[in-house]
């Protein structure tokens, strides 16, 4: 299981966690939200390995993929390479090949794969982000808003897609968000966090599948109150 255990984290004096604990539903989907700078990124860096708590324990996963909001493709790499590099000396040429095509495929890209970058939308972009995330097949992705930049339509076509590609392959995922509705398009488990020093403010196990979600009462009631705790 994925936990973090009485973590503490300061930057130049200001404590961002104190004593903090939290465990993360294994091959389920966690969304955390709270308000703007509370330390959800920092949360999510600690748990990746970017950052050092100054005390505490994360008792994580050995491989982890990170999505952020920017898509970060490499510029000079097509889309087929930026999506192949994380397996480069990893599998061996022919499964390379067919694991690239796969979610190239899932992620509705092929069509795309010889394009450079800069001649993508920012949708397409972030669908070949995504492909890349998936590929290597850790056991916890970890997201940082991917879907902020994103115009409505295509924002919800690509939770659509990630949730299918998470469907086909379950891994944990842990994402950020500040859409309400996002998070209960997209959560098994949503946890609501306070400004810092971080403690839990909410925390929601919901059981209902996500087909049955859009317009039901109780869920209209969670986007509600999650709104209200997340602007304070």
């Amino acid at each position: 299981m994925v936990k973090m255990t009485a973590i503490g984290k300061s930057f130049d004096g200001l404590k961002v966690f104190d004593n903090f604990s939290i465990g993360f539903l294994e091959d389920k989907i966690t969304v955390i939200l709270g308000p703007s700078g509370c330390g959800k990124t920092t949360l999510l860096n600690i748990l990746a390995g970017l950052v050092k708590p100054d005390r505490g324990t994360v008792g994580s996963l050995d491989t982890v993929s990170y999505l952020f909001q920017e898509p970060r493709l490499l510029p000079w790499l097509t889309v087929w390479d930026n999506v192949a590099l994380v397996l480069r000396d990893k599998l061996p040429d022919a499964e390379i090949q067919s694991r690239v095509e796969y979610y190239l495929r899932a992620t509705g890209v092929s069509d795309y794969a010889r394009f450079y970058p800069a001649g993508l939308s920012g949708g397409l972009r972030q669908r070949a982000a995504i492909a890349r995330a998936f590929v290597y097949e850790m056991p916890l992705l970890l997201m940082d808003e991917p879907f902020k930049s994103l115009d409505i339509k295509t924002r919800y076509q690509l939770i659509e897609v990630l949730l299918e590609l998470w469907r086909q392959k379950p891994r944990t995922i842990i994402t950020v968000t500040h859409d309400p509705q996002e998070a209960v398009m997209l959560g098994d488990q949503i946890v609501i966090l306070s400004q810092k020093p971080v403690r839990i403010l909410k925390e929601v196990i919901i059981e209902l599948e996500r087909d049955e979600r859009a317009g039901d009462e109780g869920m209209l009631r969670l986007e509600k109150e999650i709104l209200e705790m997340v602007l304070g």
